[in-house]
């Protein structure tokens, strides 16, 4: 691996340094390389040691990737290439799968795969080689899981929608949209809205996951602040409901302007992590 913090290098001088040995062994098995503007460059020889070709599937379990790109050497030719990741339409997928996938056919004797991973949300890089048949049945799998957890999901949604006619509290509102906003999350960075939805829309594609995430936080308090009456039992603190409401409207209206996507997922990540510290606290001030 070699990871580009100008991330300009172009193909030949990244395959120039790999024949350097500039490349440095992933001993460690990580797949994980956080947020950054880095560029990540992996390298992997793949050895047919059969006589005839053998079709391969590259595929990553991850589905937010900007940028996925790959290059196919055999006998120092370059015999193929293929961009894929969310900065290109859905449709320019060579192979339409909700997860990243590039199929090869590998033919006999050692081919080097050199690849480039760029990204604005985390930079995770789980990659399998494996057959179609396989990567077909894990989809179906998945399929039958996803299909359960977005069906649970419906039917808490309309529940609570239920009891807020029925008993007119206002927290089953806040709740079933704090679902909604979890469920609209897990479509967008699941692959699925990008899939089924907005398959052409790169901008939402880039967008909408962040966007959710600021919803679910925004829902999250409400919730909470209704949940726990603090109306009644800390009306100081729920005094501060209009103004944290009002200030994470116009932090994301910023973060929006500013359209640094990487820096908004930051911020996200960072309110999301403090969300039980929040609810928490806002438990003991409660019962103060």
């Amino acid at each position: 691996m070699l990871q580009d913090s100008s991330a300009n290098l172009s193909y030949q001088n990244a395959l120039t340094q790999y024949k350097q040995g500039l490349f440095t062994e992933n001993r460690d098995k990580k797949v994980s390389f956080g947020f950054t503007h880095d560029v990540l460059w992996a390298s992997v020889l793949i050895n047919n040691a059969s006589a005839e070709e053998v079709k391969r599937v590259f595929y990553l379990d991850t589905a937010w990737l900007d940028h996925a790109d790959f290059y196919f050497i055999h006998q120092n030719k370059l015999t193929d290439k293929a961009y894929i990741g969310d900065a290109l339409p859905y449709h320019a997928r060579k192979k339409q799968t909700r997860m990243l996938s590039q199929p090869h056919t590998f033919k006999p004797g050692m081919t080097q795969v050199l690849m480039r991973f760029k990204s604005n949300d985390p930079l995770l890089i789980p990659l399998y080689l494996s057959t179609e048949e396989t990567i077909q049945n894990n989809l179906v799998s998945s399929s039958y899981f996803y299909g359960f957890l977005y069906g649970a999901f419906f039917i808490l949604f309309v529940y609570n929608i239920a009891l807020f006619i029925s008993l007119k509290d206002v927290s089953y509102v806040f709740y079933a949209l704090y679902l909604l906003s979890f469920l609209s999350l897990n479509i967008a960075y699941t692959g699925h809205g990008f899939k089924f939805i907005w398959p052409n829309n790169v901008f939402l594609q880039q967008w909408l996951m962040t966007l959710f995430l600021y919803f679910y936080i925004i829902f999250g308090i409400a919730f909470c602040f209704e949940f726990l009456k603090l109306k009644v039992f800390s009306p100081k603190i729920y005094k501060l409901n209009s103004w944290i409401y009002t200030s994470l409207v116009l932090l994301i209206v910023c973060l929006l302007i500013n359209a640094d996507q990487l820096l908004a997922v930051k911020v996200a990540v960072a309110l999301t992590s403090l969300l039980v510290i929040i609810f928490v606290s806002l438990g003991f001030f409660s019962l103060e």
